[in-house]
């Protein structure tokens, strides 16, 4: 599921799909979009500024619903592979798509769709999320090998590569101007990572100790960035992050 925008929606097993007003609850749009499993939702505004709900499906597609005034499929991006995970880039001209094989693939927005641009490959195996840094010049991926890379868009070198012990499953950056990075392995470890020193890297243990090491499900970071949200098996983790020691460079731990 996904909240942005005014929005929230959910997707199921068999391709359904409940979109509805966040603040009314009122149904935008009720039913099934097609193909398999939807594996990821994600709410952006594409590069004509008109927001889009993104449905990342097993069908190896991703299924692009227009949100305003009606819920409407206008257009589906064909993958060569199922997709666990699609972002828009910031200017809305780029979306990112990971899914059950090594490459991540960016595809550039066009008046008649989009159309397959760049492939980037550094994992070993599934990808399962990315993320576009607030500026749009950094795209990270996570990985099921247990890497987590990022990528300078405009070059396309590597920036920064992290390798965990369990499968990484969740990344994400802060909002601007704070420039935090974090990202999450399957169970007990949340890493979160200074990118204007990407050297400086803390690990949070999400179950209070090593010992403990609890499902992790989902990322986020405050829409101000002061707060870090984990979800576990057991309910959601909040870390405060210190964002006035964040603006005296070099800090990059949390509270």
């Amino acid at each position: 599921m996904t909240v942005s925008h005014g929005y929230v929606a959910a997707g199921g097993q068999a391709s359904q799909l409940d979109i509805r007003d966040a603040a009314t609850g009122a149904v935008v749009f009720k039913g099934r979009c097609g193909g398999s499993v939807n594996n990821a939702l994600h709410i952006a505004k594409d590069a004509s500024h008109t927001l889009k709900l993104h449905v990342c499906n097993n069908d190896d597609t991703i299924k692009i619903f227009s949100l305003s005034p009606s819920a409407t499929c206008t257009a589906v991006v064909r993958c060569p592979v199922a997709i666990n995970y699609c972002a828009v880039s910031p200017d809305g001209h780029q979306l990112a798509a990971v899914g059950d094989n090594r490459h991540c693939y960016v595809y550039s927005a066009t008046p008649s769709g989009y159309r397959n641009s760049t492939v980037l490959s550094e994992a070993t195996d599934a990808g399962m999320c990315c993320a576009w840094s607030p500026g749009g010049g950094l795209l990270a991926t996570a990985s099921q090998d247990g890497l987590a890379c990022v990528w300078d868009h405009r070059s396309g070198c590597v920036v920064a590569k992290y390798h965990t012990p369990l499968a990484c499953r969740n990344i994400k950056f802060i909002p601007a101007p704070l420039d935090l990075m974090a990202f999450t392995e399957h169970r007990g470890r949340c890493h979160l990572v200074d990118t204007r020193m990407w050297s400086r890297h803390q690990i949070l243990h999400v179950g209070g100790s090593p010992e403990l090491e609890p499902d992790i499900s989902g990322l986020a970071f405050s829409p101000e960035g002061r707060t870090l949200y984990v979800g576990t098996e057991d309910g959601v983790v909040a870390y405060n992050i210190d964002s006035i020691a964040r603006r005296g460079f070099p800090c990059a731990e949390v509270c």
